[in-house]
């Protein structure tokens, strides 16, 4: 994003209200999501309904809202992005009151998935607003007060929750937002500017990739939720094929409409796609820490919740204070290796707490908490920041759209695949009761894989920085979507190798066999792909166009290491479906994804060489 073509350059009226109605918001949308859990045990009884069902009003409310977001951020570029904050705040506000007098469970789950529909109409395009209202230079301080208002409102959930649910009932919870809301609509009206954009080509609306995003993220966040349980059930698999099924609808509708809902060239941006990624780790490796830490304060240190709950007022306050000062210091340095570095920091917090929880020493366990949330602090506003400025600023209502969407797909992911590592660890020592009574020692070792995981999603992160980097003179095109594909996912399934080893052990050391063959070629042909590119280098003042040609994927030993290195872990775990679905995703990503990123190359580098004949032409 250039800084002279960002709107935030001109005087904004009311900055300071619209920025207090935004902030508010952020906290009533994430508030809503951690204080509907505290009461979850009330809402049941006072329903007579089972867990298994009544779980839906927090389910409802989070699949709506996630699956939401991209169309609404779409929408916004008729309707206008403040129109559709404040009609979002409106429908959250009104559906807040049918929850709270809902007659029936069925009812007041209905009326969640109301409500998240309305949080996605606000927060889509939340980030977007505030980006345009500060100016260039203000980017970092203002990310970091969302930030700080996000880790505010994480904390004070259960907390207010807890309060409310113990003296006023439940159905204060949704109450509580009705004044908020109304006060919040009659601020956003008298301050934000509420004149439709002036749109300079026609507005068509994606119907059939809005419908089959909408299944592809349902049936996502379904399936992460069965997978929870630990075994690989028919509703997993299931939901697992929907899922792969409605993506590459997405993608085929997306490739051929004229107005596509997501212009999928933006995934070949570096400067846009790598920090998004490295936000959805980040927040993938938060949410594991946030599952494990009461699981193993509480059944290993004898803990109780309120003394847990001051380690994550620890980690609150050390969010709250530190986020803003990194944004400001992000704002006024020219050194912005703010989020790799803070990446790097948690990866050293995680290890920590994983090399040490065996010993079982408070102090020492504190500081790793301590030292896992300064890197948060670090890389939370900065990454936030580089999402939305790399995309063009007549693009920010999308990449706002996709940076909320991605955090919500990452906490989503996060929280199962803990589910998931606790499942299977206490399954493979043949105990099926409540965790928090497993043993001390059954617990220790679940958390310490569960925190080495979360270390390695961060590490992950700070390598997609490092290939963030462009060598100067040469400009690279594609290969993102090639190393995300090829070299992370292996990565961050190689971490639950432990877990396999415990439950399969027959077969293990030749599946171990295989999957490193594997994985080794793997390696040697991301290598391989880095050495290519297609662009301009100067040499002797002049412009020499270069071509070494892109190393496609049909051509690439990597295919041959991906199915190796699959069929080791389905040897591992003696299960055809292991190799079968993923071996289903990455053919499906040979035929339609990597086709996208050559073809963004062929277009790339037609429109470079026209450029460099009309150069020549002004030379002759």
């Amino acid at each position: 994003m250039n800084p002279a073509e960002h709107p935030g350059t001109k005087t904004v009226p009311h900055k300071k209200t619209i920025t207090i109605v935004i902030l508010l918001a952020m906290f009533m949308a994430v508030l809503d999501c951690m204080i509907v859990s505290i009461a979850l045990p009330t809402i049941t009884a006072f329903y007579n309904a089972d867990i298994a069902v009544s779980q839906w009003t927090m389910t409802g409310y989070l699949v709506t809202m996630t699956a939401a977001m991209l169309i609404f951020a779409r929408l916004s570029e008729k309707y206008g992005k403040n129109r559709l904050f404040l009609a979002g705040m409106a429908l959250f506000t009104a559906s807040s009151l049918g929850c709270a007098l809902a007659p029936i469970l069925p009812v007041l789950i209905a009326l969640r998935c109301v409500q998240g529909l309305g949080a996605a109409m606000s927060v889509s395009v939340l980030m977007a607003i505030l980006f345009d209202i500060h100016r260039f230079e203000e980017h970092g301080k203002a990310m970091g007060i969302l930030g700080a208002t996000v880790a505010l409102a994480s904390v004070s959930g259960p907390v207010l929750g807890g309060f409310l649910v113990e003296f006023t009932g439940w159905q204060s919870i949704f109450f509580i937002n009705i004044p908020v809301g109304m006060l919040l609509l009659v601020l956003g009206v008298f301050s934000m500017d509420l004149t439709a954009p002036q749109c300079n080509e026609l507005f068509v609306m994606d119907i059939s990739g809005a419908g089959s995003l909408v299944i592809a993220v349902v049936s996502f966040m379904l399936a992460v939720g069965f997978a929870a349980g630990g075994t690989l059930s028919f509703p997993v698999i299931a939901c697992a094929g929907v899922c792969l099924g409605a993506l590459a609808v997405f993608i085929r509708t997306e490739q051929r409409h004229k107005h596509p809902l997501l212009d999928l060239g933006i995934v070949t941006h570096g400067s846009f796609i790598i920090p998004l990624l490295g936000m959805c780790f980040l927040f993938t490796a938060v949410v594991i820490l946030y599952v494990s830490v009461p699981l193993f304060f509480e059944g290993v240190m004898a803990y109780t919740p309120s003394q847990v709950g001051i380690l994550f007022l620890l980690v609150a306050a050390i969010l709250t204070i530190g986020s803003p000062l990194v944004g400001r210091a992000y704002d006024r340095t020219t050194w912005k290796h703010y989020t790799p570095a803070g990446l790097l920091i948690a990866v050293g917090g995680f290890f920590l707490f994983a090399a040490t929880c065996s010993f079982r020493d408070p102090v020492v366990l504190a500081v790793a908490l301590i030292i896992t949330a300064i890197g948060f602090a670090f890389a939370q506003s900065p990454v936030n920041t580089e999402i939305m400025r790399g995309l063009p600023a007549k693009k920010s209502a999308v990449a706002s759209g996709l940076n909320s969407a991605g955090r919500h797909f990452a906490m989503a992911l996060g929280a199962s695949l803990a589910a998931l590592i606790y499942a299977l660890y206490l399954h493979g020592a043949d105990y099926y009761g409540v965790v928090t009574k497993a043993g001390p020692d059954l617990i220790t070792g679940a958390t310490m894989i569960a925190f080495t995981t979360a270390g390695v999603f961060c590490a992950v992160g700070v390598i997609l920085y490092l290939f963030k980097e462009r060598k100067p003179g040469i400009r690279r095109y594609g290969g993102i979507i090639e190393f995300v594909i090829l070299i992370v996912t292996p990565l961050l399934l190689h971490t639950i190798v432990p877990v396999m080893i415990i439950i399969a052990p027959p077969f293990t050391y030749a599946g171990l066999g295989i999957l490193s063959a594997g994985f080794a070629l793997m390696i040697w042909s991301a290598r391989e792909f880095r050495k290519t590119g297609t662009g301009f280098r100067l040499q002797d003042g002049r412009s020499i166009l270069v071509s070494t040609g892109p190393f496609r994927f049909s051509r690439n030993p990597m295919y041959l290491g991906i199915l190796i290195w699959l069929f080791g872990y389905a040897v591992i775990l003696g299960s055809l479906g292991v190799f079968i679905l993923p071996a289903l995703f990455f053919v499906l990503a040979h035929s339609i994804l990597i086709p996208i990123e050559e073809k963004r190359m062929e277009q790339l580098f037609r429109e470079q060489y026209i450029g460099y004949q009309k150069q020549v032409g002004r030379w002759l």
